[in-house]
């Protein structure tokens, strides 16, 4: 009886040691698993903060090239607006010169005029002396053979009363009348010089400005041809066809005309900008803009709620084109617009989380 019950107790723990070891290979085996897909999330946590480690090196190689990029384009900018600035401060100064210039003939020739004045009255009072000189000591006295009669004594008496008069009447002889004569020729010739050398500095002036117009007006020219061509692409790809023009109201004088847009939206015919609906017009701006961005990128633009007035579809076509620009420019955008968020890099916003406490808060999609 002791012989079965330590058999059966021997069995007991023999099956106890069975279930034991049974439940350390299930743990071995769960161990295996487990440490299989520990080395496998170990790989893929390292090839992640590869790739991680490689956008970071490739979004800092972008972001230098875009620096550079950035600095060319406002070097560019500062290089045009001191050609601009010289170009403006040389016809202003060009200007000043001919204002000058005009004056100082207006005054050579009124005084031209006067010194003319003054010889012609030297002249008159030389002549008057002549005459004097002339009537004083012009012929001989010839004495007659006989003694004169009554009458023709007192004929002679009456001539002699009237010469007196005649000189009276030229009054007294200027004895300075020829030095003053020869000094106001001196003047005249003078003044005739000067006004001469005047007008060949005006005839200079105006050739100057002549030429400066001629370049400003064949770089405005070019200009505005370039921007039309942008302009109608842009307006293109905003409203899904269509056609825009920029032209001169005067085209015979560039440089003072002004600019009137003339588009034709698809299914539509061509009209001015002023007659489009206040959806139509606030696009067709916006492409104007766009289009001198293209030709002329600038290192960043502020745009506030271009959006307001215009529908999903034509909102959307906006950010593509904003997207497409903006590796060549940076674009702020002031919006309510949802759909105009959603394509946005970076939102910045304002919260009151207290009474009359603000706070700006900002969220980058990306993330």
């Amino acid at each position: 009886e002791r012989a079965r019950g330590a058999a059966a107790l021997a069995r007991e723990r023999a099956l106890g040691a069975t279930r034991e070891v049974e439940r350390h290979r299930q743990e071995i085996a769960e161990l295996g698993v487990r440490r299989t897909k520990a080395q496998g999330e170990a790989a893929e946590q390292g090839g992640a903060a590869a790739a991680a480690a490689q956008a970071a090196s490739d979004a800092q190689a972008e972001l230098a090239e875009l620096l550079a990029h950035r600095a060319a384009a406002g070097r560019q900018v500062e290089t045009c607006t001191a050609s601009a600035e010289a170009l403006r401060v040389r016809v202003a100064a060009a200007a000043g010169e001919v204002e000058r210039a005009r004056a100082a003939s207006v005054a050579a020739r009124d005084e031209a005029h006067v010194a003319e004045l003054a010889l012609a009255e030297a002249r008159s009072a030389m002549a008057r002396v002549d005459e004097a000189i002339a009537l004083t000591l012009g012929g001989e006295v010839t004495l007659p053979d006989e003694v004169p009669a009554e009458s023709s004594l007192a004929a002679l008496e009456g001539e002699e009363a009237r010469l007196h008069r005649e000189l009276e009447a030229l009054g007294l002889v200027n004895v300075l009348a020829v030095a003053e004569r020869d000094e106001l020729e001196k003047r005249h010739r003078f003044l005739n010089a000067q006004r001469r050398d005047l007008e060949r500095s005006l005839a200079a002036l105006d050739d100057t400005i002549g030429e400066l117009d001629q370049t400003c007006t064949l770089r405005f020219l070019a200009t505005l041809e370039e921007a039309n061509l942008a302009f109608d692409e842009v307006f293109r790809d905003l409203f899904g066809g269509g056609e825009a023009r920029a032209e001169l109201s005067d085209p015979d004088s560039p440089l003072d005309s002004g600019i009137e847009i003339r588009v034709r939206p698809p299914g539509k015919h061509t009209q001015s900008v002023l007659l489009l609906s206040g959806g139509e017009k606030a696009l067709a701006a916006v492409a104007l803009l766009l289009a001198l961005f293209r030709i002329r990128p600038a290192p960043f633009c502020l745009l506030d709620e271009v959006d307001a007035s215009l529908d999903d579809a034509n909102v959307e076509r906006l950010c593509r084109l904003l997207r497409a620009m903006s590796t060549d420019t940076q674009f702020v955008l002031v919006t309510h617009n949802r759909r105009t968020m959603a394509h946005a890099d970076v939102l910045y916003g304002v919260t009151m989380e207290e009474p009359g406490v603000s706070r700006v808060v900002s969220v980058r999609l990306e993330e």
